[in-house]
């Protein structure tokens, strides 16, 4: 019995022998949770031990002592460390029968450390925040200074492309201009040619029936000769 009681008081040592470890390593701002978790443990302890008399904290010294000596404090510790470490669900005695702890009393945190905290962290972190976001102002601005610059090297590209094919379009029609001309004066060549043909073609019909006409004259005058020659010779008989 006496031995079962003096573990929690063991228990306690170790907890305060590890706290102050830490604390004079330099390691306090680390292991804050577990200092808060060891105080609450010690005061459960505290307030399930029940007092005793001082044949109890004797002996109960005696076998802390002992236990120092022989460095079995260190296993309860870790024995202790790691069952403070599983789920409160899970933590079952030798016959395999769950055991419900204790819940552990959170402490109050102060107001003005939470200030001083959010203070630091917003000292710490919203420069940089704010040269980020200055850097992505400028990065947007040169985005926007970079897309206007493209919209207008495409509209004159556009620009380009119409003037192009205006150009194009300007020596097409030069083009068949000059083919309409040429056109016109092969045109113009024809309707000449067609004229003169003309005008010959009235000169030779002209011609043409001048000969026909004086042929047909002197054959007129050819037949009266012949009889004026034939009636000449019957005349004479006659009488």
């Amino acid at each position: 019995m006496d031995e079962g009681k003096s573990v929690p008081s063991t228990r306690l040592m170790s907890d305060t022998a590890q706290t102050e470890g830490t604390r004079d390593d330099g390691s306090q701002a680390g292991n804050e949770p577990h200092d808060i978790l060891s105080r609450s443990s010690m005061k459960q302890n505290n307030d399930t031990v029940p007092k005793k008399g001082s044949e109890d904290n004797e002996t109960g010294g005696d076998e802390v002592k002992e236990m120092l000596r022989d460095g079995t404090v260190a296993e309860t510790d870790q024995d202790y460390q790691e069952g403070s470490n599983v789920d409160s669900s899970d933590q079952r005695d030798e016959k395999g029968v769950k055991v419900s702890l204790p819940e552990l009393d959170v402490l109050p945190v102060d107001e003005g450390a939470i200030e001083k905290l959010t203070v630091g962290f917003l000292q710490t972190f919203l420069p940089q925040a704010e040269c980020s976001n200055a850097v992505l102002d400028e990065l947007m601005r040169n985005q926007r200074v970079l897309i206007e610059t493209l919209e207008q090297e495409n509209a004159k590209f556009k620009e380009n492309k119409m003037m192009s094919d205006l150009s194009e379009l300007m020596t097409e029609a030069k083009k068949y201009h000059s083919k309409l001309v040429h056109l016109r004066k092969e045109m113009m060549s024809l309707h000449e040619k067609s004229t003169k043909l003309k005008k010959r073609a009235l000169k030779l019909q002209h011609h043409k029936m001048k000969q026909n006409l004086q042929k047909e004259q002197q054959r007129e005058r050819e037949m009266e000769q012949e009889k004026h020659l034939i009636a000449k010779p019957a005349a004479k008989k006659t009488p």
